[in-house]
């Protein structure tokens, strides 16, 4: 996790790099791991469809399983 120290810094470089756009609320950013085999179109529709959802894509790199 970031602390205050960290999200400051990152706040005044967004700041700096691109002056007068919108900073994004980092903290509301998720990463849904779906099983092989999912219906991935059917998942973004879903997600895609939800009001409090601004973006939702697919990333194709495979995540290893965990330990």
């Amino acid at each position: 996790m970031f602390d205050s120290v960290a999200v400051a810094v990152l706040v005044r470089d967004a700041q700096r790099l691109h002056p007068g756009e919108p900073i994004f609320d980092l903290l509301s950013w998720h990463f849904l791991a779906l099983a092989p085999g999912t219906d991935t179109t059917a998942a973004l529709a879903a997600l895609r469809a939800r009001p409090e959802i601004l973006y939702a894509y697919v990333h194709s790199e495979v995540i290893p399983p965990p330990p």
